[in-house]
């Protein structure tokens, strides 16, 4: 039992270390992003342009990957890095340039899903269906629990959630690097890091 709780406290002790630094990380990256927003970034060109984006990168991407050949595409990598680039940004705009709407944040959710779930499934089912079946399941329960709120607030709010978010770059990571199919160990990890985003998000 001594075992067992001094694991417990070590854990709780690394949390808290891991929050305390992903903490400092955002801090930083806001300011980062909020001035180079102020300074550069076109007025014409909204957060929910950029959801949009994503949401229709997802669609076109799709029938490109159930009938197309994907595997190591450099193409295909670059597309989807540009989709996760906006997924890290949109939040930012929305918040420098007072564009921020439950709306938005409830597409965003949508977007999110859209672009790695469909690509997941076709990557980690052969190889590990255990974490396709669990990310299916959490994000089933994340969008239905963020369309209910996004109706009880009276289309006000979504709540959102930092450490789901920086989860679900990790999923979306992992769905590049899973286009290489050598990697595709280090994609898993990575995918199993990510699919606790479909939990928390």
């Amino acid at each position: 039992m001594t075992v067992i709780k001094t694991g417990i406290i070590w854990l709780e002790r690394l949390i808290r270390i891991f929050e305390v630094v992903i903490a400092f990380i955002l801090v930083k990256k806001e300011k980062i992003l909020t001035a180079i927003i102020k300074n550069y970034w076109p007025r014409t060109l909204s957060a929910n342009d950029l959801t949009s984006a994503r949401l229709a990168i997802a669609l076109i991407i799709l029938p490109w990957v159930i009938f197309g050949e994907y595997r190591q595409n450099l193409a295909l990598a670059a597309i989807l890095v540009f989709a996760l680039m906006t997924d890290l940004i949109d939040g930012a705009i929305a918040r420098t340039l007072n564009q921020n709407s439950a709306l938005g944040s409830l597409l965003d959710k949508i977007a999110d899903k859209a672009l790695v779930m469909p690509l997941g499934v076709i990557q980690f089912w052969p190889y590990d269906p255990w974490l396709v079946g669990l990310s299916l399941l959490g994000m089933a329960v994340v969008l239905v629990l963020g369309l209910i709120k996004y109706l009880l607030s009276n289309f006000r709010t979504v709540p959102e959630n930092t450490v789901g978010k920086l989860c679900s770059v990790c999923y979306s990571l992992a769905i590049i690097i899973a286009i290489w199919p050598q990697a595709q160990i280090w994609a898993d990890h990575l995918g199993w890091a990510g699919s606790l985003s479909e939990w928390q998000a």
